[in-house]
Parts: structure tokens; sequence; C-alpha cells
């Protein structure tokens, strides 16, 4: 399938708007950069496989992006997933590459991360074609009663999303002087904990979605997404106080008042990127 869509790709006479939707590799995305990056405008690739499944799909990282900027000079709009790790160097390095396409005026980033992982046998490395298999993998990957409390609190500081982070990572991608739209929607993937209600409660609480706008005179303005649906989230944190999530939750952030769910923020962007200089509004 990877096969006949690359050739069909590479006849196509050169594009300026790209959507591939699917399981997408790296053997695919080089391809159609090498033979429509010239003309390119808009890039949207939402990569996705059935659940349980071990191909690897393209990852946007510093690197993909940097072949980004070599090869679509033009781009004006773009639209993929990046992996939440914890705001540290690799990730405020997609950002920051980002800014080097010069003509970027539109960016949805759809943030990933992950609580724990799923252990699969060593000798699995091959695609899981078994649907009862698949289907088990799921119901085993739901389970989040054994979770360390490493893995919780990790979860909880790649899930965070305040609005100081947003206003940083649009600062970065912006650099290059031409952004005026940002969307930010932080997702976790499927692994344990997966159907927890107080874990999802949690997540979902901090987890949260922005829009960040400038306008003509440079006025960079934040605005949550989907915030009523959120607050109505508020009613159930009360009844979490025997939630064994509450113990990750007071270690990533040591309750300062009874309502702990007050207490939270973002890991500010790192500055260990290559290249780096000092990141504005990167605070909390």
């Amino acid at each position: 399938m990877q096969d006949a869509l690359i050739q069909l790709l590479e006849h196509l006479n050169p594009l300026d708007i790209l959507d591939l939707t699917g399981f997408i590799g790296n053997e695919t995305l080089e391809p159609a950069l090498l033979r429509h990056g010239e003309t390119l405008r808009k890039l949207r690739v939402i990569p996705y496989r059935a659940y349980g499944t071990l191909r690897p799909m393209v990852e946007f990282s510093e690197a993909v992006i940097q072949r980004l900027v070599e090869l679509c000079p033009n781009l004006e709009q773009v639209e993929f997933p990046i992996n939440r790790t914890h705001s540290d160097g690799r990730e405020t390095g997609i950002y920051r590459a980002l800014g080097r396409l010069s003509r970027l005026k539109d960016v949805s980033l759809k943030l990933e991360f992950s609580v724990g992982t799923i252990k699969r046998d060593e000798e699995d490395d091959e695609e899981i074609q078994d649907d009862e298999e698949e289907e088990e993998l799921i119901f085993m990957g739901s389970a989040g009663d054994n979770l360390p409390l490493a893995d919780i609190q990790d979860g909880f500081n790649n899930g965070a999303m305040d609005s100081s982070l947003a206003r940083s990572i649009f600062n970065l991608i912006s650099s290059g002087g031409s952004l005026r739209h940002l969307r930010l929607q932080i997702e976790r993937t499927m692994g344990p904990g997966s159907d927890d209600r107080d874990l999802k409660y949690m997540l979902a609480w901090i987890g949260r979605n922005w829009v960040c706008e400038q306008d003509d005179r440079g006025k960079v303005s934040v605005r949550e997404l989907g915030k009523k649906k959120r607050v109505v989230i508020e009613e159930e944190l009360p009844y979490l106080e025997e939630s064994h999530y509450l113990t990750a939750w007071n270690n990533t952030w040591p309750q300062k008042s009874s309502k702990w769910w007050e207490n939270w923020k973002s890991l500010p962007l790192s500055q260990e990127a290559e290249g780096s200089e000092p990141l504005e509004g990167s605070g909390s």
C-alpha cells in the first residue's frame, strides 16, 4: 500500500496542497516532499494505525521539520502531531525549527503524550493481524490500577498545558515573523489507565487546548478551546480525595490549599535546544 501511494505521489503534477491521512511512514513523506515541496503551501499529515500494531509511523521530530524547511520554502499552513517530551530540548527544538519556515502563517499541532507503557513480548515485532489479539491488547492497556507513581507523574507533567506554555510555544514558532494563528490540542494516546475515570478527569482538567492569534499590530491573544466542557469536570474533582492518583498529583505539585486541583502548572520550555535563545513568556 505504501509503495502504491509513493508511486502515485511521484507521478502527480506538483501540488500546492497535500493532505495525507492513515498509515504514513517516513518512506512515504520524504518522496512526497521531494516531489511537491517547492510548490506546497499547505501540508496536513494525520498518521494513524490500528491500536496494537507495531509498524513505525512518521514522527515529526526536529530533523523532520528541518526537512520541511529545506524542501518546502513556501509553506504557509501545516497540521500534524508531535510527541510531548516534558518541554525538553527535543520538544523545544521542534517549535524552534517550525519558526524557520519564513512564510508560515497557520499551525495546528496535536500534542500527544502517554501514561505508562504497554508491555509486549520481545518476539512481538510484527504487525498484529488477528482482531481478537488486538482487542485483548487494548483491554490489557486499559487497566491503570497498577500504574507506578512515576508513570502517573510523568503523564501529569506531559499532559499539563496552561496558557503560559501555549504563549511560549507561539512566541518560539513566530520568531520567523509571519505566524498569525496557532492551534494546540493536547491528546493522550491509548495505554494503561485509558478507561480509568479518575485519571481521565485529572488529565482533562490540566490538558487544555488553546488558540493563539496575532493581529496586525503584533498583539498576541491566547484563548482556551472547549472551556465550557472542561469546567464541568470541576464538579467531580472534590470527590477524588481518596483517589490513589492524588498522591502522584501532590508529588508533582505540592498541595497549597484544599482545592488541590487549582494548584498545577505546565513545565516551561527548555532553553537547551541547539541555538537556543531566551524564551519569551516561558514562565508560569
